[in-house]
């Protein structure tokens, strides 16, 4: 007996969302003595070009430290898209 469902997985798409200038995210990024605490930040741009290699990344004002760092997409998290 087939199971019936309301979504064909086969054509069940994610969109991916890019990262905006203005996103609220959560850095959770390690350094080689361990992960600090996670800390909160704003997206001020993407870089997602192929130039950049096999990992894009994000230039993102930290909140903690006030200051802009690099931080990889992987280390981030989205809690709040710019309006």
């Amino acid at each position: 007996m087939e199971k019936k469902s309301s979504k064909n997985k086969k054509n069940f798409k994610i969109e991916s969302r890019g990262w905006e200038p203005g996103d609220l995210v959560k850095i959770k990024s390690s350094t080689w003595g361990g992960r600090s605490a996670d800390r909160v930040g704003v997206v001020v741009q993407e870089i997602n070009t192929l130039e950049t290699g096999m990992f894009p990344y994000a230039i993102v004002y930290d909140m903690n430290q006030k200051e802009m760092k690099q931080f990889y997409l992987y280390d981030l998290e989205l809690i709040s898209a710019r309006t």
